[in-house]
């Protein structure tokens, strides 16, 4: 897989089992139609100068992430939420780190698509 964490997959399927609802699936099609327009919100506050908003946008991601096991877009939120709260990113990292958080989303959901039947 390699994108994405198989014990977090290996969780989800457990909990499938318990459950007998396909979650892997419902939850990997969430991501893949959210995410986007999370992104694009994060976009706006920045541009807007709304970094606390941009930060808890990415906070949601970064849940969301946790969750499929999607860690490099997991990781890079945490890096954005930290540093937009905290005032420790320039615009120029801020910019450097979305255009890594999209390009590792297109790639994740290639992946999730595959491996989910999405």
């Amino acid at each position: 897989m390699g994108l994405i964490d198989d014990e977090a997959i290996e969780n989800l399927k457990s909990l499938e089992e318990a459950t007998g609802k396909d979650l892997i699936s419902a939850l990997s099609k969430l991501y893949i139609e959210t995410t986007p327009q999370i992104i694009a919100k994060i976009n706006e506050h920045i541009n807007s100068e709304e970094y606390k908003e941009a930060s808890m946008e990415a906070h949601s991601l970064k849940s969301s992430s946790a969750n499929l096991g999607v860690n490099s877009v997991r990781e890079l939120c945490q890096t954005l939420e930290y540093g937009l709260n905290e005032n420790r990113l320039t615009i120029q990292e801020i910019k450097i780190l979305l255009n890594k958080l999209e390009s590792n989303f297109i790639e994740v959901s290639k992946e999730l698509s595959n491996y989910c039947k999405v």
